[in-house]
């Protein structure tokens, strides 16, 4: 093998142009961006160890404030993760109903859907959590690939049992290097690192850097050696693209890189990090007060007590308490800010009104055109597309509306008004019983997992239970069906 040169890459719309000849692993500007200008929602789903050890980026020092306070203060502090399980409610809105395959589908995708990845993970499991990157880190990728096929492959039989069919894999954004899009915006150029395992001997392991390259039709796969990378392996997709999609819910940077839709509540988390941190290295030290005395002896009596004795006039012992009003106050600066984060979630499930955009409307339907039905939506047509490579590597054509992601959440939220005018709306004919309940249902007031065939089932019970319960209630006062007839016959032959 050769070691690959590459001269004069020009990487699209970062600039980038280098002749090194190791250049294949070189990350793109825009790329490099979109790592600073992530870098807080990233380490906030790290967690609160994370947080620390991003230290000082996060949590400055104070004025005058030494290396050894500080490290005590950064020790002590806790995150309140309300970033990372907003992300969660949000895509478990999403993903409280399983993604629903089209009847009359061919049922080969369906069989996909069910080990949709390499680890065996079905369809669902796969799409939450890449929905759930994307939301969370502003994009996520999904590569589309298929097994090598060997000469042993001969028929469809062979390749089923082999294994050999359309498989997903997501692209994890950290190892996304960088790009190359032409001038219509398509992308006709990725760069992705790896890093694998090579067995040494029969027990040891070593790690090795590696980059795919993937082109419209093929691809290359280069491995670190030394300071240069190796060209070790290339080959050939079946289909004249590249066979990777891209989720981006929030503003478009390019066609590959995205912010997160949720920056906001990520810069209102950072805020109570570093809030509840001051306020907790506050509260340690007003626990303890502070003591002045003056003309004072002090003896240690056996067990460890102390006496205090003085036989000065002048003596005296004074306790120095802070007033408490500073507390307060940042004890309210972090609730307002708990309650923003709180209702910043939810703004993501409530219907927009006022005007929208002609792209808009396309991408929200009538039933729910909140930020997440548009995120949801969106995804969906990522996913068919996804489906659609798919399809194209075995000859087969996926429909354009061969899926459908759930969009109707449960806003947790119920407005008296709006369930009166649906009452009314039902009351007047224009809306359905089981419009009506399915309306209830995404606002909260009936459970997420009942569904309107087991309400009917539950209010034909109802009926059938309040037809015996009059019967009986006939039967106790002599009333029985039957009996009043064959009184009446009897009183007609008196």
């Amino acid at each position: 093998m050769a070691s690959e040169t590459v001269n004069n890459i020009t990487t699209g719309t970062t600039g980038i142009t280098t002749e090194q000849p190791d250049a294949v692993a070189i990350m793109d500007n825009s790329m490099r961006q979109w790592h600073t200008d992530s870098l807080l929602p990233k380490t906030l789903l790290g967690g609160t160890s994370a947080m620390k050890g991003a230290g000082k980026v996060f949590l400055p020092d104070h004025t005058l404030e030494s290396d050894t306070s500080y490290n005590s203060r950064l020790d002590a502090s806790t995150l309140l993760n309300i970033y990372r399980k907003t992300t969660s409610f949000l895509t478990g809105q999403v993903f409280q109903s399983d993604i629903v395959m089209k009847d009359g589908i061919d049922p080969i995708f369906t069989e996909w859907g069910m080990a949709i990845d390499t680890s065996g993970n079905d369809m669902n499991v796969f799409c939450k959590r890449n929905f759930f990157n994307g939301v969370s880190k502003g994009m996520s990728y999904i590569l589309i690939d298929m097994p090598k096929k060997d000469d042993s492959i001969q028929t469809v039989a062979d390749e089923k049992n082999a294994g050999i069919r359309p498989y997903f894999k997501e692209i994890n954004t950290d190892d996304m290097l960088g790009g190359i899009i032409d001038d219509s915006g398509f992308i006709v150029q990725l760069r992705i690192k790896e890093t694998s395992l090579v067995r040494i001997g029969r027990f040891g392991y070593k790690r090795v850097k590696r980059v795919r390259v993937l082109e419209p039709g093929k691809w290359e796969l280069h491995e670190e050696d030394n300071t240069t990378y190796t060209l070790i392996d290339s080959g050939t997709f079946s289909v004249n693209i590249i066979p990777v999609t891209v989720f981006i819910p929030g503003e478009e940077i390019s066609q590959l890189i995205g912010e997160t839709p949720l920056m906001d509540l990520a810069e209102l988390n950072g805020k109570h990090w570093r809030s509840s941190s001051n306020q907790d290295n506050y509260l340690a030290y007003c626990r303890f007060p502070l003591y002045f005395g003056k003309h004072l002896d002090l003896a240690v009596l056996p067990m460890g007590r102390a006496l205090i004795n003085s036989e000065e006039d002048s003596a005296d012992l004074k306790v120095v308490e802070m007033t408490g009003s500073s507390i307060a106050a940042g004890l309210q600066d972090i609730k307002e800010t708990e309650a923003q984060m709180a209702l910043y979630g939810l703004q993501q499930l409530i219907p927009r009104t006022g005007s929208m955009t002609a792209t808009e409307k396309a991408l929200t339907s009538a039933e729910s055109n909140s930020s997440l039905g548009t995120w949801a939506t969106e995804f969906e047509s990522i996913l068919i597309q996804s489906f659609k490579i798919a399809a194209s590597f075995v000859g087969k054509e996926f429909p354009d509306d061969g899926l459908t992601v759930n969009k109707e959440y449960n806003f947790g939220v119920a407005d008296p008004a709006e369930l009166n005018a649906i009452l009314k709306a039902n009351e007047q004919g224009i809306l359905s019983a089981q419009a009506c309940f399915t309306e209830f249902r995404r606002r909260g007031v009936f459970q997420e997992h009942l569904s309107w065939d087991d309400m009917e089932d539950d209010m034909e019970q109802e009926k059938q239970d309040s037809i015996d319960m009059a019967r009986m209630a006939g039967a106790a006062f002599g009333d029985a069906p039957g009996d009043g007839e064959a009184e009446g016959d009897n009183e007609e032959d008196v």
